[in-house]
């Protein structure tokens, strides 16, 4: 049995994709999630909480630096990759004696961007394991004491068969209904006896479990896990032999985010609804994934003296702002997410956070929590201080715009105008002011009694409107001042063999 006296363990487990009204504790929960409903009684949860950013490499970043994208520099209008010389979370617990893993399914946690840089070991997923999910064991690409290494199968996203491949994902998103039932047939031909699978990453459950049992258990660990079960594409739950007709409707929806925010693609808002639902399964599903987690922390003897920390790295629109799932806006779908902190030995459980809390606060609360002392954190706050105090000063956020060339090559006029603007967003009390640098716009939502904000009252605030627009201009600014470097060859390999290019 561990000492009681030990350093906690730290785990960090982001819900990619998971925005806060569609969680526990949201304005419109979903049903099923019996574990994190359990867990939220003997934990911290925070829902005044937000991104800094509505996409996954500006909000990585912040999490393991506790820096807003401005100050880190990983973002599209400076340098998709964090600076090495920025020091990051997981090295100052690596110093202090701590093992550290990091385990994500999304391909962007990794090396490629610098996202692994003090991790012991670190693995993460390749592009095609979210439109086939076959189950596996060994993670495709790992990083052990500084030595990459990959499997065979990731040699599909090179070469012709891999420029097939690539054209496929590109329009995948238009023909759901074909890649479900190329997924469908591909487990039953490979997997015939086991039950239809729809978790992506399968292999970060026992990668974890294998990687505890060498952590001497007087050692202090720190995981940090993301999960991309409710990143699109959606697949229905229903095997086609249990209701064909039943998987027809929901699998053949349209998931075709840039068709969409270009105006070349107008779904009805029943197939909007029906994808929304879609999404929400998903969430539902990562309940047993979490579920699953804790319990290997409690096999090991660890769970009592663990900080867990629970939270999205941004959220997903259908249909909101005329927008789909992620990244062109900072608006409340995208930018809101959940976050429950469950402090080890605390008798706390069960609180709500008054404070506005942020990605940027991560780092200092596991600080605190371990007891260390660092500066290197200045944009956050512990959140311990924001369980019954509210936070002083407002939190800040940003959007990009239009992220990589080749996106904003398949836009043009109006639609590109409408979609690539650096914003600038602050949030504090009830309030959300937004400052578009782009068109020099500004706008102030109460969202406590407008969440869909649509009514902008910045005439009507006088003095505290304006210094919360001034916080979210100077944020924008500070995006669109940043000094725009090339893309490196190894990045841009990486995206071009994901499809992204």
């Amino acid at each position: 049995m561990r000492m009681p006296t030990a350093k906690p363990d730290v785990v960090i487990v982001v819900m990619d994709c998971v925005r806060a009204s569609d969680f526990p504790g949201g304005s419109s929960p979903v049903g099923g999630m019996q574990f994190v409903e359990e867990l939220q009684k003997s934990a911290v949860t925070f829902p005044r909480a937000a991104s800094v950013a509505p996409w996954t490499i500006p909000a990585h970043a912040s999490i393991f630096t506790g820096l807003y994208p401005w100050n880190h520099g990983a973002h599209a209008k400076r340098n998709l990759v964090l600076d090495k010389e920025i020091r990051r979370l997981p090295e100052m617990l690596r110093e202090d004696g701590y093992r550290t893993i990091s385990l994500s399914a999304n391909p962007f946690i990794s090396a490629t961007f610098n996202l692994d840089q003090g991790f012991d070991t670190a693995a993460w997923g390749g592009w095609s394991e979210s439109f086939l999910r076959l189950r596996r064991t060994e993670p495709p690409e790992m990083v052990v004491s500084g030595r990459r290494t990959a499997v065979a199968a990731q040699s599909l996203a090179t070469g012709s068969m891999g420029a097939i491949l690539r054209r496929f994902m590109h329009d995948a998103y238009r023909f759901p209904m074909v890649l479900d039932g190329a997924n469908r047939l591909a487990q039953r031909i490979i997997e015939p006896q086991l039950p239809q699978n729809q978790s992506i990453a399968t292999w970060i459950e026992p990668t974890f479990e294998r990687w505890m049992t060498t952590v001497p258990s007087s050692q202090p660990l720190f995981a940090f896990v993301n999960l991309v079960d409710a990143h699109e594409p959606y697949y229905p739950v229903r095997s086609p032999l249990d209701g064909a007709f039943r998987w027809y409707q929901q699998a053949r929806i349209r998931q075709d985010q840039l068709s969409f925010v270009a105006g070349r693609w107008i779904p009805d808002p029943a197939d909007l609804d029906a994808l929304w639902h879609l999404y929400r399964s998903a969430i539902v599903r990562l309940d047993l994934r979490l579920k699953r987690l804790v319990e290997l922390l409690k096999a090991e003897d660890r769970w009592e003296n663990t900080l867990f920390i629970l939270t999205s790295d941004h959220g997903q629109a259908f249909g909101e702002h005329g927008l789909l799932f992620h990244m062109f806006r900072p608006d409340e779908p995208e930018l809101r997410i959940p976050l429950v902190v469950r402090f080890p030995h605390d008798v706390s459980g069960g609180a709500r956070g008054q404070g506005w809390a942020s990605l940027v606060d991560l780092a200092p609360t596991v600080c605190q929590s371990v007891g260390l002392l660092s500066d290197n954190f200045r944009d956050g706050v512990p959140l311990q201080s924001l369980v019954s105090a509210d936070r002083v000063g407002p939190i800040l956020a940003m959007a990009d715009g239009l992220i990589w060339d080749h996106i904003r090559a398949r836009f043009e006029g109006a639609a590109r105008e409408r979609l690539d603007h650096i914003i600038g967003v602050a949030y504090e009390g009830k309030y959300k002011a937004l400052f578009d640098v782009s068109s020099r716009t500004r706008s102030v939502y109460d969202i406590e009694s407008d969440p869909g904000e649509r009514s902008d009252i910045s005439t009507t605030l006088a003095d505290r409107g304006a210094l919360l627009i001034a916080m979210a201009e100077q944020a924008g600014q500070q995006i669109g001042a940043s000094d725009r470097r090339s893309m490196s060859s190894d990045v841009e390999e990486r995206l071009r063999s994901w499809g992204y290019i």
